[in-house]
């Protein structure tokens, strides 16, 4: 049994594209949120840092979402376009 959330970041330079998949279940949560630390904040608190896995795909901008992520307890798993 796999209890680990997936959460998967398409970060643009006004929003960010969220897919959220959690244990057990094929069904993604879609949304799409502001490109902002207090929005990505918010998101993340609604998880448990010990069982779920962020990833991003890798913008221009830099490495700041990772490093948030990161601060925040997650693992965060920067992958290429």
């Amino acid at each position: 049994m796999n209890e680990c959330t997936h959460i998967g970041l398409d970060v643009h330079k006004d929003t960010i594209a969220v897919a959220v998949l959690r244990p057990d279940t094929a069904e993604v949560d879609e949304r799409v949120i502001p490109d902002t630390p207090e929005a990505l904040r918010r998101l993340l608190r609604r998880h448990d840092p010990t069982v779920t896995r962020v990833a991003y795909e890798a913008e221009p901008s830099g490495y700041d979402t990772h490093r948030l992520v990161d601060s925040l307890g997650f693992a965060c798993d920067a992958i290429a376009a």
